[in-house]
């Protein structure tokens, strides 16, 4: 019986060949989608699943409560932390995980080393019974034991020691230069590279020196520590532990400062998706992952509605076929039985489309998604969704038209009839307009939401940002020069440099206006009303020439000379204002004072400007109290105005400044970038969803269309009769394209009605993340409804004229 089925699907499939395309185009898409969001959800939820006793281990983070009462987290805690931590009850081990970098690492025997070498860290030979390793040459129980020891990584230790085993690695000297000091280190072991995703992330691990015991006050994301802790274990009870040490011993240098800090233990299984905390360790939103989640899901959805309405659509053709399926004494169940083969064959099929399309798919996203996702895809796991996600749309978009086309009567099947081709108030004609109800108001959802995103994007990438960024490029001086003194003193020798070519207008040393890296201190102030105001100010270093560069607006005062000492500030009007001065000009002259800590008198800093307010951090933050300083011994960024402002003409001018970056800094990679480029990755995770969501706007319209395109052409073919009658009695081609098209245009409009509220709230939630953002218009909506209004216009009308322009006398004679 199977077998005469798939005979039966198969001729059916290649006699409609055009509607056998669309099922495949429609699932084939929605399957994709699918796949691709799984494959990326599921890569960023296996992260450490496969490290036993996962539940019990614990990172130590930390919250801080500045002056201005907001809370900020880092995914570190003070050095001295780690041996307490090992004496709190409850706690098995506690490991300290240092991250490092090397300037340059040189193996025993090279003759050239490997610069900037990351995934490096110090830690204890402990690290190795929490997380777990396959041990290629040495072991666990001897490795970290003594100072400067190293274990590698299988890829590090063939990148270093190329055509040697693990074994001969053994023994072998590695030579890691750093910012502040040099380490020769022993090659004590080789483990396997991690085959799953793991938080750990460590490629070579080193002995770890004993904690500072005066470090209570600071900590650093690259500083953090983990903790097993024993099975049963109160971890209330530990943190209280933890923060009751903490406070006694750092609290006072703090408070100081006007900062209060705490400390938590977070799971393991939640590290991945903290991206609130800062740190080397790349995390995932959970948010996003959700959303995306929610986008396979009503893609998916779209593309199986596509398939009833399509298949619905072809019942007509296929009424004698199954009435005389009847007459021979053919069960229900056995039509609907076929219906579903037709639509597991189709469904198949689409899968394997949506394969090769996902491979297309993650090229195309390959700049967004994290390299790894397709690396570590477990393709056991892949296969079963696949065929799970076959098994469903089967049933979900088979089963409709299977029961509606064994529901009918043998007699009316033979005459051409069936009961679903009414389009009356009965429950199949409602369906259906409800189904594309349903597509249009998701599609529309999708629209309006591409057109605010998109609307949001320009308006960050285009707004007066309060400086001039055209055709100005940053480069940062390479990261040894602080500790190579060869390089010492090239960077103002390379300015002057670039200052002689005729393409460059200006050249400045400091920090650019707009970046993700800053520096802040806490500043008090005692206001004439005796108020006291203290204020969290982030530090832009400036040479006399940046504020003109950048063209920054003076408000009073003047801007700094390099004749100015480093306790000599600029502010913006921010600051001024959270310092309780009157007016910029109040301020001009008046002092501030840094607190400095725990035993040590506060320093004065004279306020010699004030600037108007520029962005600083993103578009999700408000303007924030900056100071301009200058602080010569702190700058390692080059600024530079290009004198043209066409893209044509810079790469003569690249060429130069590359030239002059060799003779100041011999072998070291020219690397500019410009400063467009520079927001560009300061607004990519903003970018990377008008990505995804203006591409799943595309799928869902042309998914909705085919959807349409299927019920008009049932209805034009149900009214193939009614269409004829009018021609003959004067109808012109004009109504009777109206004719067919209203009723759809009419459903498009009752799904716009539905999607605006929808559509609305949510993205007035979203904006809400921007201090600075947009106002949600008419216009948005109105052009969302008019573009689903032409689209379904264009779709309906291919059939419509096609109907319009039938013989009617060859429609009559078919009665």
């Amino acid at each position: 019986m199977l077998t005469h089925h798939l005979k039966m699907t198969l001729r059916n499939l290649w006699r409609n060949r055009l509607f056998t395309a669309l099922h495949v185009a429609g699932l084939t898409i929605g399957i994709s989608a699918a796949l691709v969001i799984w494959q990326y959800v599921d890569f960023e939820n296996s992260f450490d699943k496969a490290i036993p006793n996962s539940g019990n281990i614990h990172r130590v983070v930390s919250y801080f409560k500045g002056v201005d009462n907001q809370e900020g987290t880092n995914s570190g805690c003070p050095q001295p932390l780690w041996d307490v931590a090992d004496d709190v009850a409850g706690v098995e081990k506690a490991v300290p995980v240092h991250s490092s970098f090397a300037l340059l690492v040189m193996p025993e025997g090279a003759k050239s080393g490997f610069k900037n070498v990351r995934e490096i860290a110090k830690t204890t030979p402990d690290y190795f019974g929490m997380v777990p390793c396959k041990w290629l040459a040495g072991s666990a129980a001897k490795a970290l034991t003594q100072p400067d020891e190293v274990v590698l990584a299988r890829s590090r230790a063939e990148q270093y020691f190329p055509r040697h085993t693990p074994e001969e690695v053994l023994g072998k000297t590695v030579k890691y230069i750093g910012f502040r000091d040099t380490v020769n280190a022993k090659v004590v072991g080789v483990v396997a590279d991690s085959d799953t995703p793991s938080s750990f992330i460590e490629k070579e691990l080193m002995t770890i020196g004993k904690p500072q015991g005066d470090r209570w006050g600071g900590v650093s994301s690259n500083e953090q520590l983990w903790v097993v802790l024993r099975n049963g274990a109160n971890i209330a009870a530990i943190e209280q532990s933890i923060n009751k040490v903490s406070k006694e011993k750092g609290g006072a240098q703090l408070s100081e400062h006007g900062i209060s800090r705490r400390h938590e233990l977070q799971p393991l299984g939640k590290v991945h998706f903290a991206d609130q905390f800062g740190s080397h360790i790349r995390s995932a939103n959970p948010k996003v992952l959700r959303v995306l989640g929610a986008v396979a899901l009503f893609l998916l959805l779209l593309a199986s509605i596509n398939y009833v309405n399509l298949s619905t659509a072809q019942i007509p053709t296929r009424a004698r076929e199954i009435g005389i399926r009847k007459t021979l004494g053919g069960q229900r169940k056995g039509i609907v039985g076929s219906f579903l083969v037709d639509t597991v064959v189709v469904c198949s099929l689409a899968a394997l489309l949506a394969v090769s399309v996902t491979h297309v798919a993650f090229d195309f996203f390959k700049n967004d998604l994290p390299e790894d996702v397709l690396k570590y895809a477990d393709w056991r796991r892949t296969t079963a969704f696949l065929a799970g996600l076959v098994v469903l749309v089967s049933l979900f978009a088979g089963l409709y038209p299977g029961w509606l086309a064994s529901r009918s009567q043998a007699v009316s099947l033979l005459r051409g009839d069936f009961a679903g081709q009414s389009q009356g108030r009965t429950a199949s004609g409602n369906l259906r307009r409800g189904l594309i109800v349903f597509q249009f108001f998701i599609a529309q959802v999708f629209i309006i939401g591409a057109l605010v995103v998109g609307k949001q994007l320009n308006f960050m990438r285009h707004s007066d940002l309060g400086f001039d960024r055209q055709a100005v490029l940053t480069m940062e001086e390479p990261m040894g020069a602080g500790r190579d003194a060869s390089m010492k003193g090239k960077l103002n020798i390379l300015t002057e440099t670039l200052r002689q070519v005729p393409e460059i207008q200006q050249v400045a040393l400091g920090d650019a206006p707009l970046t993700n890296n800053f520096s802040s201190s806490t500043y008090t102030r005692l206001g004439e009303s005796g108020t006291k105001h203290d204020v969290e100010l982030y530090h832009k270093n400036v040479d006399e020439t940046l504020p003109s560069l950048y063209q920054l607006k003076l408000v009073a005062g003047r801007f700094l000379t390099n004749a100015d000492s480093s306790n000599r500030y600029v502010l913006n009007e921010t600051a001024v204002k959270s310092f309780g001065f009157e007016s910029p000009q109040a301020a001009v002259g008046q002092f501030i004072e840094e607190i400095q800590g725990e035993g040590l008198p506060n320093e004065q800093r004279q306020i010699m400007g004030v600037v108007a307010d520029f962005h600083s951090a993103s578009f999700n933050e408000g303007f924030q109290p900056i100071s301009l300083v200058h602080n010569p011994a702190d700058v390692g960024t080059l600024n530079v105005r290009l004198a043209s402002t066409r893209p044509a003409d810079w790469q003569p001018v690249l060429k130069k400044m590359e030239a002059a970056w060799q003779v100041a800094y011999p072998g070291e990679p020219f690397e500019p970038k410009f400063y467009d480029e520079m927001l560009a990755d300061i607004y990519q995770a903003d970018l990377t969803l008008a990505k995804f969501i203006n591409l799943a706007t595309v799928i869902a319209i042309f998914i909705s269309c085919l959807g349409l395109f299927g019920l008009a052409t049932f209805m034009a073919v149900r009214r193939t009769k009614e269409i004829g009658i009018r021609k003959v009695l004067g109808a012109s081609m004009a109504s009777v394209i109206g004719l067919l098209n209203r009723e759809f245009l009419l459903l498009v409009l009752v799904g716009f009605v539905m999607a605006v509220p929808l559509s609305f709230y949510f993205l007035k939630k979203w904006l809400e993340n921007y201090a600075f953002r947009i106002e949600m218009g008419w216009s948005v909506f109105a052009i969302a409804g008019l573009v689903a209004l032409v689209v379904a216009f264009l779709t309906v009308s291919f059939q419509s004229i096609k109907a319009a322009l039938a013989n009617p006398v060859k429609s009559l004679r078919s009665e």
